[in-house]
């Protein structure tokens, strides 16, 4: 019986703790990693959920809020809507942020307004323009 390893009760208990606590860390890493993902998932979709972008041509213009055409997704036909912006809308005259003086939109120009669905449908978050307005 040279060579050969008795097991008796005592080693067969000792061996199947030993494995059991390999496995431990390996168990516990795969939790904290399914909670991690999921928790990623759920805070990314929060953040971003709800910002829509609207893009199209000015129609009008005044001191808090600009009429854009819009294509509508679901009719594929053109509408007008309406938003408002205040002191914390944000407007990018190309990349330069600017005052609704210093944007100086004018019809026919092509825009872009970011709105928030959360918040308010008609207030814009941001309104971006291309650098230069038509006609200058």
């Amino acid at each position: 019986m040279a060579g050969s390893t008795l097991q008796t009760p005592q080693t067969a208990a000792w061996t199947a703790t030993l494995q059991s606590l390999e496995r431990l860390p390996l168990m516990n890493m795969l939790k904290t990693f399914g909670i991690l993902a999921i928790g990623l998932c759920l805070f990314g979709t929060t953040l971003h959920a709800h910002q829509v972008t609207f893009k199209g041509t000015v129609v009008s213009v005044d001191k808090t809020s600009v009429k854009v055409t819009v294509v509508d997704e679901k009719t594929k036909k053109p509408a007008q809507k309406s938003f408002d912006f205040d002191k914390e809308t944000k407007i990018l005259r190309g990349d330069k942020l600017v005052s609704i003086d210093q944007a100086r939109i004018v019809k026919g120009e092509k825009i872009s307004v970011t709105i928030d669905h959360d918040v308010d449908e008609t207030l814009a978050i941001v309104i971006r323009l291309d650098p230069k307005a038509t006609g200058e």
